[in-house]
């Protein structure tokens, strides 16, 4: 493989799934080959990253049994992936200059503060992937990180500096989390965690997932949904009195299996900017329906699983849904005229009622009722 690879002048070399049981630095690597994969090997104990050669600028070692990795100065190492193996320790030369660090499915160990303390001199890392690993406490992502991956760890806190992208800690211990000022995050995944309150003050965010915690109140301080698509709050304990949109909506909305009851005013949930807004699995009564002048271009409003017992009052309330979803809720008796009026709306769900008479014309647009 290594002759045919030096005379093609090929920069990629790949050992991928050759059962190799270990790696010397006598092997010879063409000088040329700027990519190497050893994963999905039987490499085991400890690699000591001084055996790589310089012109290397990716090596994936990833699924393999090593212990302990002592990366070295790194040469021209740029992307460095070892997840799935048996580490509990990485050590890194202050020399390093990585763009990817992949430790993810690892046994490390302690502190994650203490552990990025180590990494901090790799100040060129873009993506720093942490993942399933038994670290614990608080961390700061290190400057020049452009995306941070904790999931399933047992982080409890994460300060990120200004100028990160992406933050995911799904499934950690996180009970608050503080958008630093200025941050320009564009998503932030922190799913499964212990939250209890939501407060966006940041003008940059792109997508924030804190579905399964147990928030009860999402504030948004003005101007904060500018950038603002897609909030998924779902799997809370929210009340439409801990909604505070402030003015402000966003495109994609989920405050579904949340504790939403009685009558709810759509006007703080909708506007020309809302495109999918789900409330289903909470204990709606019914809806105040728009009252602004708006004409949003939703493509889904899904009010399933709720407790709502007509829609006499709905006059094409949201009647700029393509799909609407009423299944699953207790409307009873005639339905009506109640949606001869859906201009724009395509697909109707009333499955799982009480309906015992749909007498009522439907808007011309609407090409499936359920």
């Amino acid at each position: 493989l290594l002759s045919e690879i030096s005379g093609s002048g090929c920069s990629v070399c790949s050992f991928r799934g050759r059962n190799l049981v270990n790696f010397s630095s006598a092997l010879a690597i063409p000088s040329h080959v700027q990519s190497l994969d050893l994963s999905y090997n039987l490499l085991s104990g400890s690699f000591d990253g001084s055996q790589l050669p310089g012109s290397l600028s990716i090596v994936d070692l990833s699924s393999n049994y090593l212990t302990s990795f002592e990366l070295g100065e790194g040469g021209n190492l740029k992307d460095l992936f070892l997840r799935n193996n048996s580490l509990s320790t990485f050590n890194m030369s202050s020399g390093s200059q990585l763009r990817v660090l992949d430790v993810s499915d690892n046994r490390i160990t302690g502190d994650c503060g203490s552990f990025l303390s180590d990494v901090r001199p790799n100040r060129g890392a873009q993506t720093l992937n942490l993942a399933n690993n038994s670290i614990t406490g608080e961390c700061e992502t290190p400057s020049g990180t452009d995306k941070f991956i904790a999931d399933y760890t047992y982080v409890s806190g994460v300060r990120t500096s200004a100028d990160i992208n992406t933050i995911s800690c799904n499934y950690c211990h996180i009970s608050e989390f503080v958008f630093p000022p200025g941050a320009a995050a564009r998503k932030i995944h922190l799913q499964g965690n212990l939250l209890k309150t939501l407060t966006v003050n940041s003008s940059h965010i792109d997508r924030i997932d804190v579905s399964f915690n147990s928030i009860t109140s999402v504030t948004f301080v003005d101007g904060s949904t500018t950038a603002l698509s897609d909030l998924n709050a779902s799997h809370n304990l929210i009340r439409m009195d801990g909604y505070q949109p402030n003015g402000g909506t966003v495109e994609v909305l989920d405050l579904s299996h949340n504790h939403l009851s009685n009558d709810i005013d759509l006007n703080d949930l909708i506007s020309n900017k809302s495109s999918e807004v789900y409330v289903s699995n909470n204990k709606i009564l019914r809806f105040v329906w728009l009252t602004s002048p708006l004409e949003p271009q939703l493509s889904v409003f899904d009010a399933s699983a709720n407790i709502i017992a007509s829609v006499s009052n709905f006059n094409g309330g949201v009647a700029f849904s393509q799909k609407l979803n009423f299944s699953s809720n207790i409307i009873h008796g005639s339905i009506g005229d109640a949606f001869a009026s859906c201009n724009g709306c395509e697909v109707l769900d009333l499955s799982h009622n009480l309906i015992d008479n749909i007498s009522g014309s439907f808007d011309a647009s609407i090409s499936e009722v359920h």
